[in-house]
């Protein structure tokens, strides 16, 4: 059985429905990596949670905005292709996205959910810390096989093209802010768990 999930931003100017989610449609996964966490707080998170960023991974295609949408923005933490949108009005870190729809892939930080549970437990947690000093990731084969399909599909179907994310043309609906060292270096590092 599917549902609709909506979600908003912390002070609610941002808002929409993560629509038809059922097991298969998408996958919760907890991220400690230090760059989710410094890339939440220089969006405007002040207090990101110690237990990781939780995402919801799915694919554009599921998400429809209420209020918003033109006012989300966008940047780059370090250089790759992942993007980070968030909503400058509060500072919650809402979206990653790839730098291009062909890559149908959306995360939603499950925070901008009043009902994170109707996603489901999480999957797979990557970098988590351990007593020893280093890091663990578990899950991900699993994961990353949801996220394969999940694109492969997109493309068969042309879901790909449905995003709110990305003009017709594939530039972005907001320019893309390229972060400095000097920019990531004035966020404050997260605190270890």
């Amino acid at each position: 059985m599917s549902k609709d999930v909506p979600f908003n931003c912390s002070c609610g100017a941002v808002s929409g429905i993560l629509r038809d989610i059922r097991p298969r449609s998408g996958g919760h996964l907890r991220c400690y990596c230090a760059d989710c966490k410094q890339a939440a707080v220089w969006s405007g998170d002040v207090t990101p949670t110690p237990d990781g960023i939780h995402y919801y991974q799915t694919t554009p295609d599921r998400i429809d905005f209420i209020a918003g949408l033109a006012d989300l923005r966008v940047f780059k933490w370090k250089e790759g292709r992942l993007l980070r949108w968030y909503a400058p009005c509060c500072g919650s870190p809402m979206f990653n996205t790839l730098d291009s729809p062909q890559w149908a892939f959306a995360s939603i930080n499950t925070e901008r959910f009043n009902d994170p549970d109707a996603l489901g437990p999480a999957i797979a947690y990557a970098f988590k810390p351990m007593p020893d000093g280093k890091s663990k990731t578990k899950g991900y084969g699993r994961f990353i096989i949801g996220f394969t399909r999940r694109t492969i599909w997109a493309r068969i179907s042309g879901a790909w093209r449905n995003t709110p994310f990305f003009e017709a043309t594939g530039e972005t609906i907001t320019p893309i802010k390229q972060l400095t060292e000097q920019d990531r270096s004035g966020v404050r590092q997260p605190k270890p768990v």
